[in-house]
């Protein structure tokens, strides 16, 4: 990289979105003074027998109880996902997709979305 070069921006997956999140705002938090303790840590729902089509013959996956969420992140237009899919092979947006579509008969788990395609 030559000196005075223009930076470049990468748009990159991240392995652990939730973890990142939690860290994130663990950063903010402290950055404007608040006092945080304990260590950045997430939850993630274990796969249950329930979670797989085949064991649920088909049914639609019971969904879990709505709670409000502590934010929400609109996703991008789906052209761009695409284009990163299908251009970029950003194997992290497929995945995501492939959840996307899951969610409109199922859990969002990987096997419904396998299931819907």
């Amino acid at each position: 990289i030559a000196v005075g070069d223009k930076p470049e921006q990468l748009r990159l997956g991240i392995d652990d979105p939730a973890h990142y999140a939690a860290w994130m705002l663990r950063n903010m938090l402290v950055a404007r003074g608040v006092r945080v303790t304990g260590n950045v840590s997430v939850r993630h729902r274990p796969l249950t027998p329930a979670d797989d089509p085949a064991i649920r013959g088909g049914a639609p996956a019971a969904r879990a109880p709505t709670t409000t969420p502590l934010a929400r992140l609109t996703p991008s237009p789906l052209i761009e996902d695409l284009t990163l899919i299908n251009k970029v092979s950003q194997n992290l947006h497929a995945e995501l997709m492939l959840r996307r579509i899951a969610l409109k008969n199922g859990s969002g788990s990987i096997a419904d979305g396998q299931v819907a395609v």
